[in-house]
């Protein structure tokens, strides 16, 4: 009885290592194939640049806080690859309002349902007379926004109470 019990737990453990190598051999950490089949080459295919047409920006209020929108309207997933985002907020006088932050490059791949977002802070000189303008450029894109004032700081002061 001794002898089938030990019998028993040797083929067990056996068992369990071969299991355990089978695992490591057929998946990695992601569950995905570590090793192609023999005789298989595996490559990938770059996502292609993104295409006039396939991108819209758009500014929008959420939150009562302006944003910058960037979504992917048409066509199959596309990379973006570094799209510059230059934000200019001018006054009725033409003169440049502060901008407090502002996102200024898009990255990375983008598909239907997907759009990036940036917040749009911003705040006037005491003496700029409002309604404010926000053009936006990204890429070949552009949108412009009116924009309220919402409280001023003086010229000297820095810290925009």
């Amino acid at each position: 009885m001794r002898r089938v019990a030990t019998w028993l737990s040797v083929a067990f453990v056996g068992a369990l290592g071969l299991a355990a190598t089978i695992t490591a051999l057929v998946a990695d950490d992601d569950g995905k194939s570590a090793v192609p089949a023999r005789g298989l080459r595996v490559t990938t295919v770059p996502v292609p640049r993104c295409r006039d047409g396939q991108l819209a920006l758009a500014t929008e209020m959420l939150g009562g806080s302006p944003f910058v929108v960037l979504r992917h309207v048409s066509g199959p997933t596309c990379d973006l690859g570094s799209l510059t985002v230059v934000t200019t907020i001018r006054d009725q006088r033409g003169e440049r309002a502060p901008i407090g932050d502002s996102r200024d490059v898009f990255t990375g791949e983008i598909s239907a349902g997907v759009e990036f977002t940036a917040g749009l802070l911003y705040k006037a000189y005491c003496d700029q007379k409002g309604p404010l303008v926000a053009s936006i450029t990204a890429g070949d894109l552009t949108v412009t926004r009116t924009l309220a004032i919402h409280g001023c700081f003086n010229r000297g002061d820095i810290r925009g109470d």
